[in-house]
């Protein structure tokens, strides 16, 4: 596989990541529609077959193509050999994330758990890839009156570039298509600013014209009406319609000239032209080739005009470092709910959650036929809900999804069959045996067990007719009991508030405990001055001076039996053990008291006699 230099984005302009030059889109819608209808199931995937690849390769580089639009992608094929193969020939690819099947209606907004899934295969799929230039949402409407759509797109934009944040991959673009038609110059601009302010912004727009056969002056309208954008503008699937076999083949690819003029080239990044594959339908064929019984590839008049145009292109660049952007983001329209072109609402819709629609189809009894929905088209299943809901508004409130109100029903994000089950169900609830029919598309089951706790948390959160929003997860407690209040999570403040006390909590503590150990420290220390004094024989003259005995002498003592002596207390030592006055017995003779014994006045005993000997002088 070549080293290719992924493209990035400053201001509204494509620039080569690491030799920062200008890069230019020349591109062509790359979709073979195989030999059926428009039906989904008849869509092939064009990268996933590197046999065909390399045989369109050599045809896309006569057009000096240098990006390939995919419209549809299989998230379960794998793309790998067919992208180094565009690699190598300098080949970049912009690939919508949606498909004929999962896509963003603009009658009925919905951003659902099945859209996702699939968003996030194409995902995985690609954005490894450095010649991926970027994904895109596509639309499957011309009609601007549906801004109610908008928040949808939005919810789509936050959700994959979060996903692409999570998973850290690098900052692939991610844009969206829509279609600019002059008669709705000022909802076009409307739209660009909803879906280009905040955080949830998108990387750049693929701006489609209405007609059938595109001119120089769908070139310069375009130009001028996003010139002030402040994000890269393309102009997509530019061209004119011929005959089914190509034989009434008159293109000669002018208007290509006009997209790449000087003054156009400063507003608008490039286009893609409509297209390499030949169309199914007859009537609208814009195919470049044919294929054969073999699928070999024959080329019609217009390939060799588009190549001969696009070989003489050389359109002015400028260079990363020569470039400062001076538009700014706009700030985010306000919504008006007297305008009938554009009043979105500020509010998107929540992130799909795959566990609560889950939940909410173990709860119901009467269940969507998914055989059955499958053969509905769009507006057949359009008109079949519309008919269940009309009764009652609340049959259908769990999954309605209003744009311009920022209103969102529990279920409005699960899949089709998850979202039906719930209204027919509703119905039937309120019907009765026999209701749940619905023209085959609904079947009763018998009553489904209790929920489990996570279940019962969050169907408590939607609410009996899935009015609610569901805001907190479950989270089980140690007992494996959930937090049924139906409270929100806490706040990162709270958790923080909680940590400090707990922080403080802690502090204390430690230091109650030091004040304790000090506390019986001291009364150690105090207790072992104790044990020291009374250790030595009482009265103990060590330590102790003549002349400090001097300046505690006491007169003669008293008549009474004895008298009480005080003696000082020395350096190191607590107060003496005795508080009381010391009592002298009867047979000590009465006087001073000078530092040496006083003679007995009667002779002591032996043991008693040669016990004072040992001591003589040392006593008081």
């Amino acid at each position: 596989m070549a080293d290719v230099d992924p493209i990035i984005i400053k201001g509204s302009r494509f620039f080569y990541k690491t030799n920062g030059s200008e890069f230019i889109v020349r591109g062509i819608m790359y979709q073979d529609f195989g030999l059926g209808s428009f039906d989904a199931t008849q869509f092939l995937d064009p990268l996933s077959d590197i046999s065909t690849c390399r045989r369109d390769i050599e045809y896309l580089s006569k057009l000096t193509v240098n990006v390939v639009q995919v419209t549809i992608l299989d998230p379960t094929k794998d793309h790998t050999a067919c992208m180094n193969a565009l690699a190598d020939a300098g080949i970049f690819v912009v690939a919508q994330l949606g498909n004929a099947v999962e896509y963003i209606a603009s009658i009925d907004g919905f951003w659902t758990q099945s859209m996702l899934a699939q968003f996030i295969g194409v995902i995985e799929d690609l954005a490894p890839l450095n010649n991926l230039l970027g994904f895109y949402i596509g639309t499957v409407d011309e009609d601007p009156y549906y801004s109610n759509t908008w928040p949808f797109l939005k919810a789509a934009l936050r959700d994959t570039k979060a996903y692409l944040r999570e998973k850290n991959y690098r900052d692939v673009p991610i844009g969206w298509e829509m279609y600019t038609i002059d008669s709705y110059e000022d909802v076009s601009l409307q739209q660009v600013d909803y879906l280009t302010c905040d955080e949830n912004r998108a990387d750049f727009v693929l701006a489609q014209s209405a007609a059938i056969c595109t001119d120089d002056n769908d070139i310069h309208n375009v130009s001028v009406r996003f010139g002030n954008a402040t994000l890269p503008t393309m102009i997509n699937r530019y061209g004119c319609v011929v005959s089914a076999n190509g034989t009434k083949d008159n293109r000669t690819f002018e208007m290509a000239s006009a997209l790449y003029e000087t003054e156009v080239i400063q507003n608008i990044s490039g286009g893609f032209v409509r297209q390499y594959f030949p169309d199914p339908v007859a009537s609208s064929n814009y195919g470049l080739v044919t294929l054969g019984d073999m699928y070999e590839i024959s080329t019609l008049p217009g390939f060799a005009a588009l190549s001969s145009v696009m070989a003489t292109i050389e359109p002015s660049l400028t260079s990363i470092g020569d470039y400062t952007p001076t538009v700014t983001p706009a700030a985010c329209p306000t919504p008006n709910a007297n305008d009938k072109y554009f009043n979105a609402s500020s509010i998107l819709p929540p992130k799909p959650n795959a566990k609560l629609c889950s939940c909410m189809m173990e709860s119901v009894r009467c269940v969507a036929n998914p055989a059955a929905l499958a053969k509905l088209n769009a507006t057949a299943f359009y008109d079949q809900r519309q008919w269940v809901c009309q009764g009652n508004s609340s049959i259908c409130t769990g999954t309605n999804g209003d744009g311009t109100k920022g209103k969102y029903g529990a279920f409005n994000a699960c899949n089709q069959t998850e979202a039906w089950s719930w209204n027919v169900n509703k119905y039937w609830e309120i019907h009765g045996e026999g209701s749940c029919d619905i023209n085959g598309t609904a079947e009763l089951r018998d009553s489904p067990p209790p929920p489990s706790q996570e279940c019962a948390f969050l169907l408590q959160q939607a609410g009996d007719n899935g009015q609610g929003t569901v805001t907190a997860s479950f989270m089980p407690s140690s007992t494996g009991s959930p937090n049924t209040s139906g409270e929100k999570s806490l706040t990162t403040g709270a958790k923080a508030g909680i940590g400090l006390g707990v922080a403080a909590f802690v502090i204390l503590v430690l230091l109650g405990i030091l004040f304790v150990l000090h506390r019986k420290k001291q009364e150690k220390k105090k207790a072992l001055g104790h044990e020291a004094m009374t250790d030595k024989p009482e009265l103990d003259g060590s330590g102790v001076s003549g002349t400090d005995i001097q300046k505690h002498r006491v007169s003669e003592l008293g008549d009474a039996q004895g008298a009480s002596v005080e003696a000082p207390v020395p350096p190191g030592y607590v107060q003496a053990v005795n508080q009381t006055p010391v009592e002298l017995p009867e047979e000590y003779i009465r006087g001073e008291l000078t530092g040496s014994p006083a003679a007995p006045e009667t002779r002591r005993g032996g043991d008693e006699a040669d016990a004072i000997n040992k001591n003589e002088g040392s006593h008081v």
